[in-house]
């Protein structure tokens, strides 16, 4: 008769906190790393005694749109009218429009 053994594991809050790591202002060691990204802020804690401070991200500055290919596909076939699926696809005022499945 074979038993089946049971390991429980245990999650350590410390592997939620990662890299880049920074010198704590607490305790001087140097495991202050990331711990939430969340909005419009970020927090740090530090592995060895604790210490949360929340600092404010940059603001954003879109200038690239990235385009999937999914897009891509779709405006091809808008150009090609030897593609597949041209007649599907028209250009309105609005933009382009796709038919509802």
């Amino acid at each position: 008769m074979t038993s089946t053994m049971t390991e429980s594991k245990r999650l350590d809050p410390r592997n939620l906190i990662s890299p880049p790591y920074r010198t704590c202002p607490k305790c001087s060691h140097g495991n202050f790393g990331v711990f939430i990204i969340s909005g419009a802020r970020y927090t740090r804690r530090c592995r060895d005694c604790w210490h949360t401070a929340e600092f404010p991200l940059p603001k954003l500055r879109k200038k690239i749109i990235y385009l999937d290919q999914f897009v891509i596909s779709n405006l091809m076939k808008l150009k090609n009218p030897a593609t597949p699926g041209h007649t599907i696809h028209s250009w309105g005022t609005s933009g382009i429009q796709y038919p509802c499945r």
